[in-house]
């Protein structure tokens, strides 16, 4: 892999790691706001229940609403919190599924990669022997030819080749974004 298909794979999952976090944060702003609205709707309400201009059926009403709104409330940090479990287990299931599947994928085409290095030696070798009949040694000739000539690694619509050290580089990548987060979050 070229140092431009580096550069373009690197951005892109730059982007998309950026994309995710500003989703994210998004997200948890809309939340807090909904927090916060709800915190200054039940103090208000205690507000006015403080007051001594309250008839009867307002302080009902108030200390109705004040129920409902921390009813709702605990309920939906409870229903929340084992929503975000649910999502947090099912991405990490999705992301082990991908990770096993490129491990295969890199695998098999590693395999396929040490046969046809395999074949090539096979012909080599067969040229080698001079007891080889004559149509062999065109075919082998020919094999050999049409590896060098036209046989590359297979690759991911040209951006980075998918061998054997591919799971590492993504590990390798991952890590390093892994370790700039971090510092960032923690600066």
């Amino acid at each position: 892999m070229d140092k431009t298909d580096y550069i373009t794979v690197s951005s892109m999952r730059i982007l998309w790691t950026l994309k995710d976090i500003a989703l994210l944060l998004a997200q948890s702003i809309c939340c807090e706001r909904f927090y916060i609205a709800v915190e200054d709707a039940e103090v208000a309400c205690i507000e006015q229940l403080h007051k001594s201009r309250c008839t009867g059926s307002q302080k009902r009403l108030y200390k109705n609403v004040i129920r409902l709104y921390q009813a709702t409330f605990t309920e939906m940090t409870a229903c929340g919190m084992f929503k975000v479990f649910l999502m947090v287990f099912t991405v990490m299931l999705w992301l082990m599924k991908d990770m096993v599947l490129e491990l295969l994928v890199c695998v098999h085409c590693e395999r396929f990669y040490i046969a046809v290095e395999n074949a090539e030696t096979a012909c080599i070798q067969r040229l080698k022997n001079r007891n080889c009949p004559e149509s062999q040694r065109r075919l082998c000739r020919d094999v050999i030819q049409l590896n060098r000539s036209s046989f590359s690694k297979m690759s991911a619509c040209g951006l980075f080749y998918i061998d054997a050290s591919l799971p590492v580089r993504l590990v390798e990548m991952i890590t390093n974004y892994v370790v700039i987060l971090l510092q960032v979050a923690f600066l």
